[in-house]
């Protein structure tokens, strides 16, 4: 199979594995990643957080994770336990389904992710 056509239509010239280019130049990444945000579904405890490259999930430390209730992280909070299920593999998003123990936890706080407005991680 063809790789690419040229403007004319023209497919490449497919290469033979046994003349292979090799790259000119590398750069290895070395940047960390960013955080990008979240969106948590309290009806179905998934916590999606997002990231501007790909992460590996298996390194998240879950209990680094605290919600709060506001940007000051002056009032109400909860650490989310280190049981969780991640249901991504490598990827810039990571989709997270909340233990049925952390989402009571969330819920008896009244103050704590009862909209976008009090729905913080620090």
């Amino acid at each position: 199979s063809q790789a690419i056509k040229d403007v004319f239509g023209n497919e490449n010239v497919q290469l033979i594995p046994l003349y292979a280019l090799q790259a000119s130049d590398y750069t290895e990444d070395t940047k960390n990643p960013i955080f990008d945000g979240f969106d948590l579904d309290m009806n179905t405890g998934n916590l999606t957080l997002s990231f501007r490259e790909t992460v590996n999930t298996s390194s998240l430390n879950n209990a680094g994770i605290t919600l709060y209730s506001d940007s000051d992280t002056l009032t109400q909070s909860y650490q989310l336990s280190t049981n969780f299920i991640s249901v991504s593999d490598f990827a810039p998003v990571i989709h997270i389904l909340l233990t049925n123990d952390d989402l009571n936890e969330i819920k008896v706080r009244d103050m704590l992710a009862t909209n976008e407005n009090d729905t913080y991680i620090h």
